[in-house]
């Protein structure tokens, strides 16, 4: 298209332009033929009852007019709106009128665009109930009362009332982009009918209470397929306006396209896509096109799609309104994703700052902190870019998380842990590759050490077959018990009775040990306690033996016996547990009561050593939790 200063002002001069003229307002038509525009044809329109009057009496509610005139709710150069009742529906309704100076021309551009918005039947069009002419014979609309505000208003006002219904779930720019959305799928059901709006501005977006969203005055919509408008003059918007509209040249889908992306540009910035001075500066503007600087308030895709979309040259434009649209949804969602991957980086930081705080290759202190910021930093990053996968940022953010748990792990010596992070990323970092080798040399070192320990701790536990054990002293018990009863029945004890009885106990010990050998045997606790206590009972056999020959007095024998039997389990209170030290105890006690009782000797011995088995089958216990063993 032809855009330099001499075309610009050949255009300007055929239109014959008035500097007047305000950039804001719809130009209706300029042209040579609107001089003569011949009248619109009445001839097959109904005659529609209205009552002007804005007060009707009781009978004229019943009787009167179909439509009454409540007030008038908007006004135009030619025209206005009023809102009605309509009596036979009892409802409100809206009705558009001609000034009774209205042109032939305005007459039939009324006509014109009630037959064209009634063909629009789209949630998006206000739908016309009726079109007719009055008493006077003049064009009448009557439509759905919509009840709201004008786009452009609420843009004007950020404290409007609506705006709180619209940002009940999503901020500002969220809510002006859906109402913008709609407007968009206004637009694509109208192309899909083959009509072209010419005049999508925010003053023409009528936004309900309940969120709904219209596109209004079709008054200069026309035919996308049809003659070059070049010889029907300018009609449009000059804040809005496409090149080709101003040049007169064949117009098509990218047209409204155009004035989308300058409807776009408003809710962005506040301003007209096309400003000047007056209207010849707002003009050559939109010859011109200039692409526009956005500053870093204005997202960078909605910068981009702006002006790609009031692009000079069409083929430059997104093709249709569906096109434009999409590229609405594709920043919501990576505002959606880009929002995920803000947080994300925020933890990310909050974490680095815990670990730079931390000594050098020291865990943070607050660890449960810093693991959770972590987490939520990588799954902060995994959601975005499942909603954005092409978000290098918030690739390069999951990369960066997830190696900073490497290096927390590292500084936990988890070298399994940090060696299965590394695996995610593609990390060719020598020295990241050095640590973790150490780490998992100092880590096997540490679990040969530990399992060591263990070794040696299973070893020396004292709970380990304690089943055994506890039947091995309770058959002790019972055989003390049973060798004093056979000692008593059997008259007074003698040296050679003392000698068998000893042999007896210690072949009950020898049998009990072997029976139980495996078990008893698995572990070092258990072999020493099975040692000890064979060996006491042989020294205490051995005793008795050399007492025997030696004919030291039976009184004698039991009280080296109980000392000997001291002696043993002091041995295991300090070799083994030191909770047998009652069963030394009762030993001793049994040995100082033999001396100071020689006659009741026998009966003292057998009494202490049960009461020592006793006590040391009670130490030998499990060792509840937090209690010293």
């Amino acid at each position: 298209m032809g855009g330099d200063e001499d075309l610009f002002h050949e255009r300007v001069t055929v239109l014959g332009l008035e500097r007047t003229l305000a950039p804001g307002e719809t130009i209706r038509r300029i042209s040579f033929g609107d001089t003569v525009a011949a009248p619109a044809s009445e001839h097959g329109l109904p005659k529609i009852s209205l009552d002007l009057a804005t007060e009707l009496s009781a009978r004229d509610a019943i009787t009167g007019p179909d439509l009454a005139i409540v007030r008038t709710i908007g006004e135009g150069g030619m025209g206005r709106v009023h809102l009605a009742r309509q009596r036979s529906l009892d409802r409100d309704v809206a009705v558009k009128t001609l000034k009774e100076d209205a042109s032939a021309a305005a007459t039939a551009g009324l006509f014109r665009e009630a037959r064209l918005t009634g063909s629009l039947e789209h949630p998006g069009v206000i739908p016309v109930h009726a079109l007719g002419v009055d008493a006077r014979g003049g064009p009448l609309l009557v439509m759905k009362r919509v009840e709201g505000v004008d786009w452009g208003t609420l843009l004007a006002n950020a404290e409007h009332p609506l705006w709180a219904i619209l940002t009940a779930k999503a901020d500002r720019l969220a809510a002006n982009l859906a109402i913008l959305t709609h407007v968009c799928r206004t637009i694509e059901f109208a192309h899909s009918r083959g009509i072209l709006h010419r005049d999508v501005k925010p003053e023409n977006v009528m936004v309900g209470s309940y969120g709904e969203v219209y596109l209004v005055d079709w008054g200069i919509a026309t035919p996308l397929v049809g003659p070059s408008t070049g010889d029907q003059g300018i009609a449009g918007t000059p804040a809005y306006m496409a090149p080709e509209m101003f040049f007169g040249m064949t117009l098509d889908a990218r047209t409204d396209v155009y004035l989308l992306g300058a409807t776009l540009h408003e809710v962005l910035t506040g301003r007209s896509r096309h400003e000047g001075k007056d209207i010849m500066e707002v003009l050559r503007s939109v010859a011109a096109s200039p692409p526009v600087a956005y500053d870093e308030t204005v997202p960078e895709l909605l910068g981009a799609l702006c002006n790609a979309a009031t692009a000079r040259d069409r083929a430059a434009r997104p093709r249709d309104a569906a096109a434009f649209r999409d590229q609405i949804a594709e920043f919501l969602q990576r505002r959606s994703a880009l929002a995920l991957s803000d947080a994300a980086f925020e933890r990310l930081l909050l974490f680095n700052e815990l670990l730079d705080g931390a000594a050098p290759n020291e865990a943070p202190s607050d660890l449960s902190r810093a693991y959770r910021l972590a987490t939520e930093a990588r799954f902060g990053f995994v959601q975005s870019l499942r909603e954005h996968p092409s978000d290098v940022a918030a690739s390069a953010g999951l990369r960066a998380s997830i190696l900073a748990l490497v290096e927390l792990e590292i500084r936990q010596k988890h070298a399994d842990t940090a060696e299965a992070l590394l695996r995610e990323v593609d990390s060719s970092d020598p020295s990241l590759s050095l640590r973790l080798a150490a780490v998992r040399a100092e880590d096997e070192t540490r679990k040969r050490e530990v399992a060591r320990l263990e070794a040696i701790d299973h070893d020396l536990d004292p709970t380990v077959e304690a089943a055994p054990r506890a039947l091995l002293v309770a058959m002790l018990v019972a055989l003390v018990g049973t060798i004093t009863v056979v000692a008593i029945t059997f008259g007074a004890l003698t040296r050679l009775k003392v000698v068998i009885f000893g042999g007896v106990f210690l072949a009950v010990v020898l049998v009990g040990i072997v029976a139980f050998r495996k078990r008893l045997a698995s572990n070092a606790f258990n072999r020493r306690l099975s040692n000890l206590i064979v060996l006491v009972t042989l020294f205490i056999e051995a005793e008795r033996v050399i007492g025997y020959f030696s004919e030291i007095p039976v009184a004698q024998m039991f009280t080296t016996d109980l000392w000997m039997s001291a002696a043993g389990v002091g041995a295991a209170a300090i070799t083994l547990r030191s909770r047998l030290w009652l069963g030394a105890v009762s030993s001793v006690v049994g040995a100082l009561l033999t001396t100071r009782f020689p006659e009741s000797a026998a009966s003292i011995f057998s009494a202490a050593m049960a009461t020592t088995f006793v006590l040391v089958g009670v130490g030998l216990r499990s060792t509840p939790p937090n209690e010293p063993r």
